[in-house]
């Protein structure tokens, strides 16, 4: 199975400019067993607001389907990851991460769902440097294919660029299309 996203953000806050930012993750699931899977993540991107000129990560490891009921699923991960950020200026951070992730699936009614994901990447050399990424979305089908979503996206680095600070709340509303 192979899962591909496509964010886009641009925004202005009185004039300043408040989002600027565009990035695509790309997984792939190889189902083992009924619970058990192998996967390999990769992604790309930039984020103007947190002086990331490009950033692209790659790194495989193993999951777990924990709960698998009609409505409801969670499943756990674990795996390494290569992550590489080219800050502004041109300074380079290359370091490699251990990642442990958990997602939530949970459809409240036929087009309605709530969708959830925690991802929590310690250095390898320095655990106590680390960053998470929290995505918790609610998605409303308005068609086969089409969707409102509302999300809420915090992320945070213990080192992030000078002048930016470590945590990022955002609220988002958007159309989703699935193809």
């Amino acid at each position: 199975r192979n899962t591909a996203d496509y964010r886009v953000a641009y925004g202005r806050t009185d004039g300043d400019v408040s989002a600027n930012r565009m990035d695509g993750p790309l997984k792939t699931d190889w189902k083992l067993h009924d619970r058990y899977y192998l996967f390999n993540l990769g992604g790309a991107g930039y984020d103007e607001i947190r002086k990331i000129d490009i950033k692209y990560e790659e790194g495989p490891g193993a999951g777990m389907e924990l709960l698998k009921l009609k409505n409801l699923g969670v499943s756990g991960e674990a795996g390494v990851n290569y992550y590489v950020e080219l800050r502004e200026k041109l300074k380079t951070r290359e370091n490699f991460y251990y990642r442990l992730a958990e997602t939530l699936a949970w459809k409240l009614t036929p087009r309605l769902q709530f969708d959830e994901k925690f991802e929590w990447f310690p250095r390898a050399e320095e655990p106590r440097n680390y960053r998470i990424r929290f995505e918790g979305s609610l998605q409303y089908l308005l068609g086969s294919n089409l969707s409102l979503v509302l999300t809420l996206l915090d992320q945070y680095a213990t080192d992030p660029a000078v002048g930016v600070e470590k945590n990022d709340l955002q609220i988002l509303s958007s159309v989703g299309v699935k193809f």
